[in-house]
C-alpha cells in the first residue's frame, strides 16, 4: 500500500486528487480478479503449478495440506507461546512508525523546510519507493544466504527487523539534529522510511514460520492489533 501511495504523489500534480482514489480502487479490482482466477486452496487444487513448485512447497510445508481434515486451533498454546507475544508486540510497533512516517513526512517537509508538495511530488514518493527496493534486496538476499548455508532463517528473521526498525530509528533521530539543512533531512528521512521495508522479510513472514497450519489466525491476530494502532495514529494527526 505505501508503493502504491508514492505512486499516487507523483501523480497528483498530473491527475488531480481524485487520482489518490482512482489508482488505488483500480489496483485493488485488477487485484481481485488476478486473485480469484489464479489462487486455490492448496498445490493439490491448482490446475496449472509446474511439478518444480509443488515439489518444492510440498517440500517445504510437507503433506498436511492433502489432509482435508480440519485442525482444531489450539488457542491455549498460542496464547502462551512468548514467539506469538513477541510477533503480537512487534507488528504494531511496525505499523505505528510506518503510519507515522507516512502521515508526518509531508506536513514536516512542508512546515518545516517549506517545501511546495505540489511540485515536488517526487521527493514524498522517494522513501516508498525505497522501501519497495530494500525489502526486495533484503528479501532476495536473504534467501541466497539460508540457500547457501551461511546463515539460518531466524538469523535472516533478526537482520531484517534490525534494518526495519533500529536502523529506521536511528535515521529519525538523526533527522532531529539536522537543523534546517534539507538535503541531510530529506536523506535521512528517505532511508528512515526505506529501510522500514526490512518487515517483509522480518516479522510478516514469521506467522508462516512458526505454525504454518495455523498462520492465517496468527496473522489475523496480529494484523488487528496493527490496524488498530494504523487507526489510533490517524486519529491523532487529524486531531492536530
Amino acid at each position: 500500500d505505501r508503493d502504491v501511495t508514492g505512486v499516487q504523489t507523483c501523480a497528483l500534480p498530473i491527475l488531480g486528487w481524485e487520482a489518490v482514489f482512482y489508482i488505488t480502487g483500480g489496483i485493488t479490482i485488477f487485484w481481485f480478479f488476478l486473485w480469484a482466477i489464479m489462487c486455490f486452496g492448496s498445490p493439490y487444487e491448482h490446475p496449472t503449478i509446474s511439478e518444480v513448485e509443488f515439489n518444492y512447497i510440498k517440500t517445504k510445508i510437507g503433506d498436511s495440506m492433502a489432509n482435508k481434515e480440519r485442525i482444531p486451533t489450539p488457542w491455549r498454546d498460542i496464547l502462551r507461546s512468548p514467539r506469538v507475544w513477541a510477533i503480537l508486540i512487534t507488528h504494531p510497533c511496525c505499523t505505528w512508525g510506518h503510519y507515522t512516517m507516512l502521515i508526518e513526512i509531508p506536513s514536516f517537509l512542508k512546515s518545516a523546510l517549506h517545501f511546495d508538495m505540489k511540485n515536488n511530488a517526487w521527493i514524498s514518493a522517494a522513501p516508498h519507493l525505497l522501501s519497495w527496493f530494500i525489502s526486495l534486496a533484503l528479501i532476495y538476499i536473504g534467501d541466497a544466504l539460508v540457500a547457501r548455508g551461511l546463515v539460518t532463517t531466524t538469523t535472516v528473521r533478526k537482520i531484517n527487523m534490525t534494518f526495519a526498525m533500529w536502523v529506521s530509528a536511528a535515521m529519525s533521530i538523526g533527522v532531529a539534529y539536522s537543523g534546517c539543512n534539507y538535503v541531510v533531512t530529506v536523506f535521512l528521512l528517505t532511508l528512515a522510511v526505506g529501510f522500514i521495508g526490512g518487515v517483509y522479510g522480518g516479522v510478516l513472514c514469521n506467522h508462516i514460520d512458526i505454525a504454518p497450519n495455523f498462520a492465517g489466525v496468527l496473522l489475523g491476530m496480529s494484523n488487528t492489533l496493527a490496524r488498530s494502532e494504523e487507526r489510533r495514529v490517524g486519529k491523532e494527526c487529524r486531531s492536530r
